[in-house]
């Protein structure tokens, strides 16, 4: 009984590690994915100067993973438009659907939301331009550091299960 106990310690320890790592894993894909959709609004914004409205229902069908659901929360707000502002929309929609980020990576994000629909285009498609060079840079910065990251908190997590089976047998 007391090595079945003691298998279970360990595997919760080594099922920590791996979360830990997984969670690296998806804010490393929620950067390159929202600094890529970045990217496409700027373009989009450029080339056919979109509404926001449109241009939130073409960037939830338009991007991927995380990117689609923070786009698909901005739109199903949209109808709140009236009666709130749409920095409110976006605030709310980056903080509900983008917890794999972290707190810097969601201020960025959410300054883009205070010059959408608001500011001359210049300025819009600007802070459209720094906020994806922001995201990617810490995108960058992140899949650098993921090989270390991932090796130390899957041997740490191990070497914690290992010692707590030594402690408990």
């Amino acid at each position: 009984m007391r090595m079945l106990g003691a298998l279970m310690a360990f595997t919760a320890c080594g099922m920590m590690g791996f979360l830990r790592v997984t969670s690296e894993r998806r804010r490393i894909d929620t950067l390159a994915a929202l600094s890529d959709a970045l990217c496409v609004m700027r373009g989009e914004l450029a080339a056919r100067m979109t509404a926001i409205p449109a241009l939130m229902n073409y960037m939830s069908r338009h991007s991927r993973d995380d990117a689609q659901s923070f786009f698909s929360a901005v739109s199903y707000r949209l109808p709140q438009l009236g009666r709130r502002e749409f920095s409110e929309l976006w605030c709310e929609s980056v903080m509900e659907t983008l917890p794999a980020l972290e707190t810097d990576e969601l201020r960025e994000l959410a300054s883009v939301g205070l010059v959408l629909g608001r500011c001359e285009l210049d300025m819009q498609l600007a802070a459209l331009e720094r906020s994806a060079a922001v995201l990617r840079a810490a995108q960058e910065r992140a899949q650098a550091e993921y090989p270390q990251q991932r090796r130390l908190s899957l041997g740490v997590s191990a070497a914690a299960g290992l010692l707590l089976v030594t402690v408990l047998i």
